[in-house]
């Protein structure tokens, strides 16, 4: 034996975590027993746990089971699956009942005495395990050595354990790229398995990502725990897991069992749940170790705080990251009891509900209570916004006056991360509150305020650009971008909406490596050409929208394939929505299809993002199929629309008014098909969904918007009813309630059309009356009111479209009336008006086909035009004689 030889391998393996070490040390000492003691007399003299894994090491063994060897008369093995040091996983089947298992061995030859005692002692343990997060054992038994040991040595049979084969991926790989409310989902149900054999007296010790293996698809996901070969049974057989080993992954083990000085709690398993944790949020271990030797990394591990979680990961809200270091606590009493305890505190945070792991200090109370409390009323919101307003300026404050550059540069952290959660926390509350119109626009007052002095304190940092471009765009969002909750003001949208591109494009070019950066861009370039279409430019939507084509390819470059499609496809949706707008419809229904097809295939393997985004898909599929006259396509659409709402759920305001949405259109869809009986409960149940949201808040535009549709197809119900009364009393709700919005937002053209569509409205009402004049009148004002968003937006195919809708109403209306008539020479007169009417529309279809944008559903109208007109024409002359 080498001294030399000897002294280097102790030098290489002294250092090491036990399951490395004893993979060395198996493959080095094989054959040569007195190196083997020989180290085991030197580690037992350093203190190391290594001598007494020296003692229970055998002989490494290329032998393995063959393929199609039978075990225990049940298991058919199939293939090595994987190999450590003293064990072998097998692949096998077994026969009854037919699965497939993992079977686990220790490997062939000499085992000693703890080797077996743990193998065994799993499997006890595990049987005890019955849980859906935790891998089932099946089966356990021996098998005989197949040749006699060699002389002095003793010939053991060689344990197996047939276990539930989990075919997945582990915990962090799973989580990567998941929406966060679906990480900490799955991470709770993780601790609750974990939970379950705390609750037995059972504390696992190594757990780790890859011991945690997840299986599914989309929102169906299942997490497994592994692997208790080392697990600690509080009131067991304290000898196969001695307080003095050190046993477990080193970044992964608590601080208290580095020295194995202390038998393992629950606390230490949080802990190892903690690290992992913060290496999902956070996409970094809390404390890097793998590059340290094993007195550094130990050194570090005792007394070095890992890097607050909500400045490494600046998503993740305050709470969340309370939790987590609450988890990664050095003392062992600061930690959560148990892994129910974490758990418990995830959901609570999933919930707004304020959390174990924080005092419940005066203001967090407050900040809880809004989060809960969905009902609260204007003033309370503003009361809260004025706390939480007084707060960010004192931090401002002491921020300006800081004397030190450390304790500015503290301060300015703790001040960007309160000013994120007062816009984007608060307003994602108050946007579920049906009364917080005021607040919100007191929060875009202060949110911009605070916006300008985060900025006056850099001017060169390109994470702050990136952090204030995304606060500025929500606050854009709030003022008046269409499609969702917003205050109506498109024209005070537009200039922060070009602010928060100047700074986000800043940041890009800087080279800001931030897989959410794009993602941000994107949403802002969007919203800009929403505003712009909203004012009348469509086409400067367009051009708008050209530029995010190299976003995509930027994002697929930095951030993988993925990341890029994932972006694609917002960006397919969004132009699609302006192409459709800007009458470029096979082109928008071509895009259409492809991202339908994506949210399809996401859906069905259970995204529930996914349902929510088809729902407006699969209703713009039902209207452009309604307008080719194509009423068994509509029909499929909406009611797909319909079912992917009611899938996505109803709790909440957004869901709420989703599943309203997609009721109103099927049900506006079966009113047009005369299906009135069908179409009266789908639009009740939307009214019931929608009334609550729109009459308590007469200012809050989205919501209004909504409200006043679902009053125009219960009007159009009754109207072809015959039900004139009632459906009067809906035309002028919603008459009135369009006034009202347009007083709010000027500017916005798609409350302009809504308030044409109330003039169309009390038109069909009279002429149901035989009123000529009524209809007149009604007419003339629609009239003007398409001709004033056409002067607007000159170019736009929509708005022509909705012109030579409003004609051909008026002169189907005015031949409607004519025909109730008994005066001859009335009849004549309003047939000649019916063809005033129809030729003006013949003269605009004209123009369309002319410049090649003439929508295929308007094809036949294009053709068949002139002879209906001439028809109406002979009729007058023949009356007149």
């Amino acid at each position: 034996m080498s001294q030399s030889r000897l002294f280097a391998l102790f030098d290489r393996v002294v250092d090491l975590p036990p399951a490395e070490r004893a993979a060395i040390l198996a493959a080095e000492c094989a054959g040569e027993p007195e190196l083997r003691a020989e180290l085991a007399r030197l580690l037992a003299a350093d203190g190391s746990t290594a001598a007494a894994v020296l003692g229970e090491l055998a002989p490494t063994s290329s032998e393995l089971l063959a393929t199609g060897t039978c075990v225990g008369g049940n298991f058919v093995v199939e293939g090595v699956l994987g190999e450590g040091g003293m064990g072998i996983v097998y692949r096998a089947r077994q026969q009854e009942p037919p699965r497939v298992v993992a079977l686990k061995c220790l490997r062939p030859g000499r085992h000693g005495a703890t080797a077996l005692a743990r193998l065994w002692r799993e499997a006890e343990l595990m049987a005890r395990l019955q849980h859906p997060g935790i891998a089932q054992i099946h089966a356990s038994g021996t098998l005989e050595p197949a040749a006699p040991a060699a002389a002095g040595e003793r010939a053991a049979a060689s344990p197996w354990l047939a276990m539930e084969l989990v075919d997945g991926v582990p915990l962090r790989q799973a989580l990567a790229g998941r929406p966060q409310r679906e990480q900490l989902a799955l991470f709770a149900d993780v601790a609750d398995a974990v939970q379950h054999a705390h609750q037995l007296g059972i504390v696992h010790r190594d757990l780790k990502p890859a011991n945690v293996l997840v299986h599914g698809q989309g929102e169906r996901l299942q997490a497994k725990v592994l692997d208790f070969g080392i697990a600690h049974l509080h009131d067991g057989d304290l000898a196969l897991t001695r307080t003095q080993d050190v046993v477990g992954t080193l970044g992964y083990l608590a601080p208290e069992l580095l020295h194995g000085s202390t038998a393992p709690t629950p606390r230490a398993d949080v802990y190892a749940l903690g690290v992992m944790l913060y290496e999902v949020l956070a996409d970094r271990p809390p404390l890097r170790l793998a590059e340290l030797p094993l007195p550094a990394a130990s050194q570090r591990l005792l007394h070095d705080e890992p890097p607050p979680l909500e400045r490494v990961a600046r998503h993740v809200a305050r709470d969340l990251a309370t939790i987590v270091h609450k988890a990664l606590a050095k003392d062992p009493a600061r930690r959560y009891a148990d892994a129910g305890a974490l758990a418990g505190d995830l959901r609570r945070f999933l919930a707004h509900e304020p959390i174990a792991a924080r005092p419940p200090t005066a203001f967090y109370r407050a900040s809880r209570f809004v989060r809960r409390h969905r009902g609260l009323c204007a003033g309370t919101s503003l009361a809260f916004l004025a706390l939480l307003g007084g707060l960010v300026a004192t931090l401002l404050a002491k921020r300006d006056e800081a004397a030190s550059r450390r304790h500015a540069e503290q301060l300015a952290a703790e001040l960007r991360l309160l000013v994120r959660d007062l816009v984007f926390e608060v307003d994602d509350e108050l946007a579920e509150q049906p009364a917080a119109t005021a607040a919100r626009r007191q929060l875009v007052a202060v949110g911009r305020r605070y916006a300008e002095r985060l900025l006056a304190g850099s001017t060169d940092d390109p994470a702050l650009w990136f952090e204030v471009g995304a606060v500025v765009r929500k606050l854009a969002a709030i003022t008046g971008v269409p499609g969702q909750p917003n205050l109506g003001d498109l024209a005070g949208a537009e200039p922060l909406l070009h602010e928060a591109l100047e700074l986000l494009q800043r940041a890009r070019l800087a080279g800001l490596a931030n897989s959410s950066l794009r993602p941000i861009l994107a949403t802002t370039v969007r919203d800009l050409a929403f505003v712009q279409h909203g004012s009348g430019r469509t086409d400067a939507a367009l051009r708008t929208m050209a530029q995010l084509v190299e976003l995509v390819g930027e994002q697929r470059r930095h951030f993988g394939a993925a990341a890029g499609d994932e972006l694609d496809e917002f960006v397919v949706a969004e132009r699609t929505r302006l192409r459709l707008q800007a009458g470029d419809e096979d082109a928008a229904m071509q895009d259409l299809a492809v991202h339908r097809q994506r949210l399809r295939d996401r859906a069905a393997a259970g995204v529930t993002a996914a349902a929510r985004s088809l729902v407006a898909v699969e209703q713009r599929f039902g209207e452009y199929h309604a307008s080719r006259r194509e009423p068994e396509l509509a029909r499929q659409a909406f009611e797909a629309a319909l079912a992917h709402a009611s899938t996505a759920g109803s709790d909440g305001l957004p869901a709420r008014q989703r599943l309203a949405g997609a009721l109103q259109g099927l049900g506006s869809f079966l009113v047009r098909q005369g299906e009135l009986a069908a179409a009266e409960p789908h639009l009740q149940q939307a009214l019931d969904l929608l009334r609550d949201v729109g009459g308590a808040d007469a200012t809050e535009v989205q919501a209004q918007r909504e409200l006043a549709r679902l009053e125009h197809a219960l009007a159009d119900l009754h109207l072809r009813r015959r039900q004139l009364v009632e459906a009067e009393g809906f035309a002028r709700q919603f008459e009135g309630r369009v006034a009202a919005l347009q007083l709010r937002a000027p500017q916005h053209l798609g409350i302009a059309r809504d308030a044409g569509l109330a003039d169309e409205l009390l038109a069909r009402i009279a002429a149901a009356r035989g009123d000529a004049a009524g209809v007149a009148t009604a007419m003339q004002q629609a009239i003007a009111k398409v001709e004033q968003r056409l002067a607007r937006e000159p170019a736009s195919v929509a708005v022509r479209s909705d012109l030579l809708r409003t004609f051909g109403l008026l002169g189907q209306l005015r031949n409607e009336v004519a025909n109730a008539q008994t005066d001859d020479h009335e009849r004549a007169r309003l047939y000649d008006l019916a063809a005033d009417a129809l030729a003006a529309r013949q003269r605009l279809l004209e123009q369309l086909a002319a410049e090649a944008r003439l929508p295929q559903a308007l094809q036949r109208d294009h053709s068949t035009g002139p002879a209906t007109i001439e028809q109406l024409r002979q009729a007058a002359s023949r009356l007149r004689q």
